[in-house]
């Protein structure tokens, strides 16, 4: 049995030094270990390649069709503004209030 310290050193990097909140102290089989290590190793190299393939999406990312739709619906978003002017809360704590709802 080893315990999980090593993989946290592996892990909580990825999550910018903040512990994961699915994380907890366990010992685990020499053959679950390994496989968990083998499981970050291959999520770190799969990282660098999957933030390659977003930064040349972004850079081939054409943004001619994003003006055209933001021209297009512009006088029906001023007219809604209009309409139903924003109010004096950004309704956060009405959301929290409706959450809270759920936790009943």
């Amino acid at each position: 049995m080893r315990s999980c310290a090593l993989l946290r050193e592996l892990i909580e990097p990825q999550c910018g030094g903040a512990r994961p909140l699915f994380w907890y102290d366990v010992s685990v089989k020499d053959e679950t270990f390994d496989a968990l290590r083998k499981w970050v190793e291959n999520w770190k190299e799969t990282g660098v390649i999957l933030r390659r393939i977003r930064r040349e999406e972004l850079r081939r990312l054409d943004t001619t069709a994003v003006r055209e739709w933001m021209v297009a619906f512009e006088d029906a978003f001023e007219d809604a503004i209009r309409r139903f002017p924003p109010g004096p809360s950004s309704g956060l704590i009405e959301q929290q209030d409706w959450f809270k709802g759920f936790r009943r």
